[in-house]
């Protein structure tokens, strides 16, 4: 099951949410994952993932005389 953090930073974003603490309601109860329209289960996973690999690249690239977008 893939939870949202709804930001930057994705462990701390996940902590505290209630879609968090209902979904390990249900497992511990053995019982299935909340069904989630497809675009939101895609959207849980990918923004996640384009939001570290800009992190990784402007972290990688550093600043460019003055600026990291040139």
């Amino acid at each position: 099951m893939t939870v949202g953090s709804d930001g930057l930073f994705q462990h701390s974003g996940v902590v505290g949410r209630e879609a968090t603490s209902r979904e390990i309601g249900l497992f511990l109860d053995g019982r299935a994952p909340a069904c989630r329209s497809l675009v939101a289960r895609v959207g849980a996973v990918v923004v996640p993932m384009l939001i570290e690999g800009i992190h990784e690249m402007v972290a990688t690239a550093g600043p460019t005389d003055g600026y990291w977008w040139n």
